[in-house]
């Protein structure tokens, strides 16, 4: 047993194992740690997007700037609609966040003005010189298609992207992805709420991960973070 002095006297009663005090402290740092760790604790695996495919681990050199067209969306469901046409800048701002290139959004006007279409559709052909344009107008060396595939705004929040990266020149697609989040998955949940726990860590005690989960708009911007993470490398 350690001997503590001070002017007041030994204070060994104080670490004793048995001692009152001793319990006390221990006491209240093992159920207050307990108690503060388990407020917004998120356990269990995170989802991992799968559906990737990538032409190379790395980007080419030559790819520096990205325009983003306006995110396509089935016309005949209303909230599919609704998410196309608010999504274009998130993607955008999620998309320069990765840091990979610089990047610019391309508003359906101004598309219309170039190509005679106010959106452009992955899955058809592409008109002719319509990338050539856009490369010129916006001084791009690619462009990125996005279609929002799924949207359910409200809890459990489910989104589905159908997002392709392709060459301005070449048109080979360097990037493809085509995923759905489900935050009725209990692994989608974990990760959109480790995301969010993530974006304000100085002061996690004010915090609740599970707000993301009534905010479409965040958990949003969780899927798309999730998908860009899995571009090829710079």
């Amino acid at each position: 047993m350690k001997r503590w002095s001070s002017p007041l006297g030994s204070l060994d009663w104080v670490w004793k194992p048995g001692g009152a005090l001793f319990v006390l402290l221990v006491s209240l740092l093992v159920h207050g740690c307990s108690t503060f760790q388990s407020e917004d604790a998120v356990t269990g695996p995170d989802y991992k997007p799968a559906n990737i495919f990538r032409s190379s681990t790395n980007l080419p050199t030559t790819i520096r700037r990205v325009a983003v067209l306006p995110v396509v969306a089935d016309r005949h469901s209303l909230e599919l609609q609704t998410a196309g046409e608010t999504m274009a800048p998130i993607v955008a701002d999620e998309l320069q966040r990765t840091g990979r290139f610089e990047v610019v959004l391309v508003t359906p006007e101004r598309l219309a003005g170039l190509t005679g279409f106010k959106e452009l559709v992955m899955e058809r052909e592409i008109p002719t010189n319509s990338l050539s344009r856009l490369k010129e107008a916006f001084a791009c060396e690619a462009v990125m298609f996005t279609r929002v595939t799924q949207y359910r705004p409200y809890p459990p929040p489910a989104i589905g992207w159908r997002i392709k990266l392709v060459d301005c020149v070449s048109q080979n697609t360097l990037w493809a992805a085509d995923e759905v989040f489900d935050s009725g998955e209990a692994a989608v949940q974990n990760a959109a709420r480790r995301y969010e726990a993530g974006r304000s860590p100085s002061a996690p005690a004010l915090s609740d991960s599970r707000a993301i989960l009534g905010t479409p708009a965040r958990f949003a911007r969780y899927s798309l973070n999730a998908l860009f993470a899995t571009l090829p490398s710079r």
